[in-house]
């Protein structure tokens, strides 16, 4: 997948529109705002059109600040912290998952226990002694350190980025979104996210609310990447198609960007 994948989520009730709790508590969660704010946001936009605003996917999976105890001076160092935080456990291993281009790098820039502490200049010392050290160059990083490991022990992830991409299917927040709820009373988000689509956050605002019909798509130009999902079976359940070919980006582009504007509601086959 390419850097810039360009979404569509469509929400709409079974019977008829959404109810206007439902649409002040999807306007709330998805902008970060009142419900009573965000629904004069969106319907302050252009009629057919929509309202510009960050589109934030922590209101549907709160996000885990994992190096709120860390100083913003030590945070180019977490590999070091991580390093000389345990004798006995080898906290660098543990979070290599969070990377998944690691096993490519060639072996300078390798990411071992022993690779961290000789880029460091502390390589070939005893622990203690290295440790030692450390702390009077960076003072704080052992504690930053003891925190870093509580995280991995705790969720798995010392780096905040590679938890969002779990947790949320992409690194960071949407900057721009365009907001509209539609003539039948559905409410609809476009937003672009960086190298993938959020698929854990759809799937997680479907099980939010299950009550409503959810349908969503998403492309990625540069690399001839679609998806397509609805809510299929269960209730919160999303049913996902996946291809990489032009005639599904094409496809992807006329629900993303119909020809009527967001307010068209038109169908899609999952």
């Amino acid at each position: 997948m390419g850097n810039l994948v360009t979404n569509r989520i469509s929400l709409s009730a079974s019977s008829g529109a959404i109810s206007e709790g439902d649409l002040g508590r999807l306007a709330s969660i998805l902008t970060g705002r009142s419900a009573d704010e965000a629904l004069k946001m969106v319907r302050a936009g252009e009629p057919g059109y929509g309202a510009w605003c960050p589109l934030t996917f922590a209101g549907v999976v709160p996000l885990l600040d994992i190096t709120a105890a860390v100083p913003q001076r030590l945070l180019g160092l977490s590999d070091l912290a991580l390093a000389l935080s345990s004798s006995d456990v080898d906290y660098i291993a543990l979070t290599s998952h969070e990377d998944p281009f690691e096993h490519l790098m060639p072996p300078e820039f390798s990411r071992t226990r022993i690779s961290v502490l000789e880029r460091h200049g502390y390589s070939g010392l005893p622990y203690d002694e290295a440790r030692r050290k450390a702390e009077q160059d960076h003072p704080g990083i052992l504690e930053a350190g003891e925190a870093l490991a509580r995280s991995v022990d705790a969720t798995g992830y010392s780096n905040p980025a590679a938890w969002r991409e779990t947790h949320w299917g992409t690194r960071a927040h949407a900057e721009d979104a365009l907001f509209l709820i539609t003539e039948e009373g559905g409410f609809t988000v476009r937003f672009d996210t960086v190298n993938a689509s959020p698929h854990a956050f759809i799937e997680a605002l479907a099980k939010r609310f299950p009550d409503l019909q959810i349908q969503s798509w998403g492309y990625d130009e540069d690399t001839d990447y679609a998806f397509s999902a609805v809510n299929d079976g269960e209730p919160g359940e999303i049913y996902w198609v996946e291809e990489d070919s032009r005639d599904a980006v094409e496809e992807a582009i006329a629900f993303v960007h119909p020809s009527a504007g967001l307010n068209s509601n038109s169908e899609m086959e999952p």
